[in-house]
């Protein structure tokens, strides 16, 4: 599973990814690509722009029609925006189809820094200091400082 229903940067993100992971596998898996975009999805023949471009639209219905006949073994979802990591992995587990990765509760706490910062530190991890700046919000730490998009 590779796009995003969400925006064209985890689109590309994920493109990025899904490419790599092809090429690095080469012809010791036999991949079925899905291709997600905001407006359905696509069955591309190869990950590359023209094949996702010219291959037909689907719904949401029918893509999930077309993937129950494909005989699927697994899913690797190579989605990186919330929805993607976290409702069409519980798809996945409804379909009853195996993926790689952590199941959609845990993606999602993943998804949220500052949430997965407190609940590791609420079990006794030590954590550096942190905060979550928005646009509103200035920082109020000093450099340096790592920062990681949320």
């Amino acid at each position: 599973m590779v796009g995003s229903p969400t925006n064209a940067f985890f689109a590309d993100l994920s493109l990025l990814y899904a490419a790599d992971c092809a090429r690095a596998l080469g012809d010791r898996v036999d991949f079925c690509y899905a291709w997600l975009e905001p407006t359905g999805w696509r069955f591309p023949t190869a990950l590359t722009r023209a094949a996702i471009a010219a291959a037909p639209l689907h719904s949401p219905v029918a893509a999930i029609a077309h993937i129950a006949t494909l005989g699927v073994e697994g899913v690797l979802p190579q989605l990186f925006c919330e929805a993607g990591m976290t409702a069409y992995r519980a798809l996945w587990s409804v379909l009853h189809l195996p993926y790689l990765g952590n199941p959609p509760a845990t993606m999602a706490i993943a998804a949220r820094k500052d949430w997965a910062r407190a609940l590791v530190q609420a079990a006794g991890v030590a954590v550096p200091k942190a905060e979550v700046l928005t646009e509103r919000r200035s920082p109020r730490m000093a450099p340096p400082a790592v920062v990681k998009p949320a």
